[in-house]
């Protein structure tokens, strides 16, 4: 993986998940190219410019997989003929077999070629393509972990529950109301890390 640094930090559910995911798709598909992976959280969460989420260790941007098989070195636009739907099906397949995905967003177009790599080369059944895909329902339709929110032509925005990692910082903050509250107005609007497991601090996804 290619991180950028100082936006690098999540919690172990989130950096293992995507090192697994990207560890299946270099196992299945020999010379697959690095995979640009944008930001996380900041180490110890909080508010991260440019982002309405990405506070609490759970986010992660990653670039696509791009069917010409060059690496890039920044988010790059995709179309349904440009990404390469194998390795996407893969990284995505991974993390969905995990338990730990709660929502992976991408641009309504780019669903399709992945869903139908997942239906017609991979077999999966189609109760567990509904389950997972927002496509081919309307793109209005909030069903699906795979689904569609605006601006994301250009990389996927993956989230995890990091049930562990919220339950220890729950237990954290409950024990510790007045640094709690205190940690907690470092965010804006969500959920900051003294509520997903500050305890035990965040994870660094280490650049390549």
């Amino acid at each position: 993986m290619r991180v950028r640094d100082g936006a690098n930090f999540g919690t172990q559910e989130l950096v293992t998940v995507i090192s697994r995911a990207v560890a299946a798709v270099n196992a299945r598909f020999p010379k697959t190219p690095v995979l640009t992976v944008g930001d996380l959280s900041r180490e110890g969460g909080g508010f991260l410019s440019g982002h309405q989420s990405h506070q609490a260790g759970r986010d992660a941007d990653l670039g696509f997989y791009m069917a010409d098989g060059r690496a890039r070195r920044t988010f790059e636009k995709a179309t349904p003929k440009s990404i390469d739907a194998a390795r996407m099906w893969t990284l995505l397949e991974a993390m969905l077999d995990s338990g730990e995905l709660e929502y992976a967003f991408i641009a309504y177009p780019l669903q399709k070629p992945i869903y139908e790599y997942a239906r017609d080369v991979a077999k999966v059944s189609e109760a567990r393509l509904a389950y997972y895909f927002q496509y081919p329902r309307k793109v209005s339709e909030r069903v699906g972990i795979i689904r569609h929110i605006p601006n994301h032509a250009n990389h996927l925005h993956v989230r995890v529950h990091a049930r562990r990692s919220v339950a220890r910082g729950e237990a954290w903050a409950a024990a510790r109301p007045a640094v709690a509250r205190q940690v907690a107005a470092r965010g804006r609007g969500g959920r900051t890390q003294v509520h997903e497991g500050r305890r035990g601090g965040l994870a660094r996804a280490r650049p390549r």
